[in-house]
């Protein structure tokens, strides 16, 4: 055991984060259905609506040229490379006495990553110790309706070393994201986030609470940024914590047809460069 471990507490084992990451897959998996929720109940109504206006509008040969060139653009978008995360100058581990302050740097203790879809659609989720995780999503392949979602972390551990006390966390991640729908008479939906998430654990490897579950909704800025993150939490010797900087995209769309229909695509690149953290004991 390094000083570094010493100082944030023993690793936990390889279990245990096969234990975490399974945890973190039903999250994603709950909140993924209740989103699909809202978008069916949503498409519902908006189909209502739309059904009148199509039924209005016929075959009208404008609306044939406008949806085939929405999908060409949907198609076209499709082939882009996703925008890339800018890399910033390598920061090393390091850790401080005094109010404790450790700086987590890649390689990261634990990477995370998950994904589904259904219908006509597709996502995907990759995750690397070396502080970069891409999410992708794209409705629809062929013709039919379908949602997918995506989501992905790279983070650390801490055990604090006295009974009680503060911890600070803060990270700058770097990104590359962009979210785009496309549709004639119809509707679509693409939406991302970034954020940090820390779960409690007794010591031995129980999960107790999601001390913080940040989201961050990023899918009405578009292009290449970082966004700072910070939080605050009570902590205390008794258990230990795992830390991480998460992100993740969704996409809900109908499908095409010949006189209408929807497209939806998003992207979310990100590069964690450090995630350090903050410890006062009262």
């Amino acid at each position: 055991m390094d000083s570094f471990e010493r100082l944030i507490g023993p690793k936990p084992s390889k279990q245990f984060l096969t234990k975490s990451r399974a945890r973190l897959d039903a999250l994603w998996k709950s909140r993924t259905a209740q989103q699909i929720a809202r978008y069916k109940e949503q498409r519902a109504i908006s189909n209502a609506n739309f059904g009148v206006l199509r039924s209005l509008a016929g075959e009208d040969p404008k609306l044939a040229a406008a949806t085939k060139r929405a999908r060409a653009l949907a198609a076209a978008y499709g082939k882009k490379k996703p925008p890339l995360p800018d890399r910033t100058p390598k920061i090393p581990t390091s850790v401080r006495l005094g109010s404790l302050s450790a700086t987590f740097a890649p390689p990261y203790w634990g990477t995370w990553q998950t994904s589904n879809h259904g219908g006509d659609a597709t996502s995907y989720a990759t995750a690397n110790a070396n502080g970069s995780f891409q999410t992708y999503g794209d409705t629809p392949l062929n013709n039919g309706s379908g949602w997918g979602s995506a989501a992905a972390a790279v983070g650390g551990y801490f055990q604090p070393p006295a009974a009680n006390g503060i911890l600070d966390i803060f990270a700058n991640p770097s990104m590359g994201y962009d979210f785009q729908t496309w549709y004639v008479l119809d509707s679509a939906n693409a939406g991302g986030f970034i954020g940090l998430y820390v779960g409690e654990y007794t010591l031995r490897g129980q999960f107790q609470s999601a001390l913080i579950d940040q989201q961050i909704n990023i899918s009405s800025l578009g292009g290449s940024s970082g966004l700072p993150l910070a939080a605050s939490t009570f902590v205390d010797s008794d258990h230990f914590y795992e830390i991480w900087v998460w992100g993740g995209i969704n996409v809900e769309a109908d499908g095409w047809h010949t006189f209408w229909g929807s497209a939806a695509q998003a992207y979310l690149n990100v590069f964690v460069p450090a995630i350090a953290i903050y410890y006062f004991n009262f």
